[in-house]
């Protein structure tokens, strides 16, 4: 579960890339239809690799822990290498193509003053144009930050993992073992706690999504879905 959603933050750095592209191929890939089918593709594709899982872990006390030392050595590597090295460095890389592709289309626009010039003054008469270009640099900024994020709490978990593979033949104390106890509970909670931090990257980046979400609470849209039209049934005499 959690390279599957690690997976669905890079493709949302992957779509803000296609977004931004300036070859219409490209950009052709950051549709609706293509979203869908990339999401399910992902999610049957951890579910194959992630089979090795139900034959390597046992259950002892109510915990899953590796079956052997051996294994205990892939898993580690295997999460080292995946959540660790290839993920951050994709989403880095995807990150770091955008800005460029940004930059690109900044360079390309001609008469950058006057165009400017021209949104301060008819700002009032086409806010939708502004909204729109405004949204799309948040939420570019939103999938940076989300980005800065996820490598910042992965590090802590790389780092026990690292440790792990290093000491995994090691005769150690029961205090030892006590305190590498909680530095791997440190190191899950840092790395899981990225997970629920998305809504709050969101609300402390972006104005649209913080305005889109007081105008969904206060205008009772959420309550219409969930309930229908929202409107209170009349009770009669």
């Amino acid at each position: 579960m959690t390279l599957l959603s690690r997976t669905y933050i890079l493709l949302a750095c992957i779509d803000r890339w296609a977004m931004t592209s300036t070859v219409v191929r490209r950009r052709a890939f950051a549709r609706i239809k293509i979203s869908m089918i990339m999401i399910s593709l992902a999610g049957m594709i951890w579910s194959l690799v992630s089979v090795h899982v139900l034959i390597g872990q046992k259950i002892i006390e109510g915990q899953c822990v590796p079956g052997s030392k051996a294994y205990a050595i892939f898993f580690n590597v295997y999460n080292t290498v995946l959540v660790g090295i290839i993920t951050p460095a994709l989403m880095t890389g995807f990150g770091l193509v955008t800005i460029r592709n940004v930059k690109q289309l900044q360079n390309r626009a001609n008469h950058r003053a006057q165009i400017v010039h021209t949104i301060i003054i008819n700002q009032e008469n086409h806010p939708n144009a502004v909204n729109k270009k405004s949204y799309d640099y948040q939420l570019l900024f939103m999938v940076l930050v989300q980005i800065f994020v996820y490598i910042i709490t992965t590090i802590p978990f790389v780092m026990y993992s690292v440790y792990a593979v290093v000491t995994v033949y090691w005769s150690k104390s029961s205090v030892r073992l006590a305190k590498e106890n909680l530095a791997m509970s440190i190191a899950y909670v840092s790395v899981l706690a990225n997970f629920c931090l998305t809504f709050y990257i969101y609300i402390l980046t972006s104005a649209t999504f913080r305005k889109d979400l007081k105008r969904l609470l206060l205008h009772n849209r959420f309550i219409d879905k969930l309930f229908g039209n929202g409107h209170n049934p009349q009770v009669g005499p």
